[in-house]
């Protein structure tokens, strides 16, 4: 199998790629990937007196506008509307500024190593701030390997997933959101693959991430 290390814009020749024959999607698992947004960390690292390592409020700006979207589309629930004003930079740098204050997510890149959201504190982090822009019920889950049995059930329940990577060979160390699994088949009906669909907090559209590509990271899935 051919490693493949860079980004991922289209999961179909992608496998293809790494697989020599072609894919095509069959099935995508997840209410809410029309409703996606694709905030990156270059957006907001300006911001107040700068941000660094702030992939984690990234990824939860992008949850707050999905769910917003998600809203105005019908696909969520009145308890989930945000309370608050939902201008990009108010809503980041209020999600910042809880993490900085509940010592969640450090504003600093101590030797490339230390800074940014604690992984175990994750779950902790997103459900502070969807208790200060939205109603109790959008509530976010407890962390699990992202393992494809644990991620395609949280899908089908219409969740979103806050995925924690480490190690990747891409992404590295890196907190990002996903709207949907995709299903691949290849053309010779025996080879099926599984992809996630990702605001990554890097691009302004979709990206892409094979599921056997998880290695140690896992996520907590978010409910509304």
């Amino acid at each position: 199998m051919k490693k493949k290390k860079g980004i991922i814009s289209d999961p179909c020749k992608d496998a293809e790629e790494r697989y020599a024959q072609k894919f095509r999607v069959v099935e995508t698992i997840g209410a809410l990937d029309d409703a996606e947004t694709y905030y990156t960390t270059s957006d907001f690292q300006n911001l107040d007196r700068g941000y660094r390592r702030h992939c984690g409020p990234t990824a939860l700006t992008n949850a707050l506008f999905t769910i917003r979207g998600a809203l105005h589309r019908g696909k969520g629930t009145e308890e989930a509307q945000p309370a608050r004003d939902f201008s990009a930079e108010k809503v980041f740098s209020r999600v910042a500024h809880i993490g900085m204050h509940r010592l969640l997510y450090w504003n600093t890149d101590l030797f490339h190593r230390f800074g940014g959201t604690s992984n175990l504190l994750a779950p902790l982090y997103a459900l502070t701030c969807f208790r200060a822009f939205c109603q109790k019920k959008v509530r976010p889950g407890m962390n699990l390997p992202a393992w494809r049995p644990f991620l395609q059930h949280a899908f089908s329940k219409g969740a979103l997933v806050y995925l924690e990577l480490l190690f990747h060979p891409c992404y590295g160390s890196h907190h990002l959101l996903a709207s949907a699994m995709l299903r691949l088949e290849g053309e010779d009906g025996r080879t099926t693959k599984y992809y996630l669909k990702l605001a990554d907090g890097w691009g302004k559209t979709p990206r892409y991430l094979p599921v056997e590509e998880l290695y140690l990271s896992q996520f907590f899935a978010i409910y509304c």
